[in-house]
């Protein structure tokens, strides 16, 4: 039984949280935008990062031959075997965890990203496995990351801490954000499990 007080947690929340709470990147302003949930247009490493996933998933069905882009055809022979777009969710100390996995097969639990840099572990900091893990049950989950050239993977597997650092997370983020009358407002608004449309 989900809690009156029951907030709606994603992996695109604890990022933007991330990157202006801790790295202090980005402006209130942006920050509010993601508590009101308001559309912002994409940006042109979105738009890329949606070329390259839909190519990969054409190739996967047969409709797209990637013969000059060897990084997509080798991310499709990894996940040509998965179910893609998968919406997950599962309470988690009385909230609710959401996310849509690009791919999942029994065994592992795949996302796939494009990006013009890569440094190892540059996704340690998220929530995304953790959360699709712990969803899911299933314990294996790899970042499958393009540069264009070079494919790149960064594999997380649940451990005995896994749950403990989800957890701890959430509740940094949370206090975080209610912390704060003018995000408490925002994040009440538009966060509370209540008024998802499900």
């Amino acid at each position: 039984m989900l809690v009156s007080d029951s907030w709606l947690v994603t992996p695109s929340l604890y990022s933007a949280y991330y990157w202006y709470a801790i790295r202090e990147y980005g402006t209130t302003e942006d920050f509010l935008k993601v508590l009101r949930k308001e559309k912002t247009p994409p940006t042109e490493s979105m738009l890329s990062g949606i070329e390259f996933e839909d190519k990969i998933r054409a190739v996967c069905e047969g409709r797209y031959t990637a013969a000059q882009d060897s990084d997509v055809e080798e991310i499709a022979n990894l996940v040509k075997d998965g179910f893609w777009q998968e919406r997950i969710k599962k309470e988690l100390d009385g909230n609710l965890l959401y996310g849509i996995a690009d791919v999942i097969t029994p065994y592992m639990i795949y996302d796939i990203k494009f990006s013009s840099k890569y440094d190892f572990g540059k996704y340690d900091y998220s929530i995304q496995h953790l959360l699709y893990m712990y969803c899911t049950g299933i314990p294996h989950f790899k970042y499958l990351i393009s540069d264009g050239k070079e494919v790149y993977i960064e594999e997380h597997s649940w451990s005995d801490t896994s749950l403990d650092t989800l957890k701890s997370r959430i509740f940094e983020m949370l206090s975080f954000i209610l912390g704060f009358k003018e995000f408490k407002e925002a994040f009440e608004s538009n966060w509370r499990v209540k008024n998802e449309k499900k």
